[in-house]
């Protein structure tokens, strides 16, 4: 068992040159404690945290890179498909989008194989104002990936 270093007192002329500035005691039975600075090892954190969301607005087709997202979309120009991300990649994740714009261009929206998109079959996309429908990344009973289609339509 390792032998503990002694103790000195702040106080004496030999603990005065050997304890830290940010240790050392002042006044018998008082002492000033320093918060040691948070240090990342690896990857940043990151600057989301669980219950916030990121903005984007999309005015041309685009693949969406990450979950727990809101797209605010502008069709006035031209219809555009928005490609969600792998649901295995986002597990538990959602976006949701919603049309801004009067027009009567349509966003739709797609996925890369092996995710799938589910929805009721008779949608077509976002094709009014303020239509919204909110992407959620799951899994079926039978291990498949894919996007639930959640509030689809509601309109405000």
């Amino acid at each position: 068992m390792p032998t503990p270093a002694p103790v000195l007192n702040p106080d004496s002329e030999l603990g005065r040159n050997q304890t830290p500035e940010r240790n050392k005691a002042y006044g018998p039975g008082k002492s000033q404690v320093i918060a040691q600075p948070t240090l990342f090892i690896g990857e940043p954190p990151n600057p989301y945290s669980s219950n916030q969301m990121q903005q984007t607005i999309y005015t041309a087709a685009a693949e969406i890179t990450y979950a727990d997202q809101l797209a605010i979309c502008n069709a006035s120009t031209a219809s555009f498909v928005l490609t969600l991300p792998q649901a295995a990649s986002c597990y538990g994740r959602r976006v949701i989008a919603v049309k801004m714009d009067s027009g009567t261009n349509t966003i739709t929206f797609a996925v890369d194989t092996p995710s799938a998109l589910w929805y009721y079959s008779t949608w077509t996309g976002l094709t009014k104002q303020y239509e919204t429908v909110t992407w959620l990344a799951c899994m079926d009973s039978s291990n498949n990936y894919g996007w639930l289609a959640l509030l689809d339509k509601a309109v405000v």
